[in-house]
């Protein structure tokens, strides 16, 4: 799973110093513990009392696996993951050169990379299962 989130998408994202540590670091543990918390909270429609989307319980485990995996590559954990009130998960990087990156997770191995700084916008897709990983 999340075999599509190929090299140079990880390398666009921030890296955390390994200790050789086989346990999730502090921040990759707030992660899954928001994520547990969108499976109780968040699978009904109308989640926030303004007619919110449901997030899918397919979408919440593989948004699971995709933490597991972009941690055991070293990558820093998200400064924010959040719900979104169309039914999709946001991982959210600030970075130290005010720059923002975004990973929106829409579907089971389905997302979106959104990179924004001081010299523009960038969107990359992830490619779909099977399909060659950029």
């Amino acid at each position: 799973m999340w075999s599509n989130f190929g090299p140079a998408l990880l390398a666009r994202l921030p890296m955390q110093s390994l200790n050789g540590s086989t346990k999730l670091s502090p921040r990759w543990t707030d992660v899954a513990i928001a994520l547990a918390r969108f499976r109780n909270e968040y699978t009904e429609n109308d989640w926030d009392g303004q007619g919110a989307i449901a997030i899918h319980e397919d979408l919440i485990d593989s948004v699971t696996h995709l933490a597991e995996f972009l941690q055991a590559r070293g990558v820093a954990a998200p400064n924010w993951t959040l719900p979104w009130f169309d039914g999709f998960i946001l991982f959210e990087w600030n970075l130290e050169d005010g720059s923002r990156i975004g990973v929106e997770l829409t579907a089971p191995n389905v997302g979106e990379i959104s990179i924004s700084s001081l010299s523009g916008h960038e969107t990359l897709e992830v490619p779909s299962e099977g399909a060659a990983a950029v």
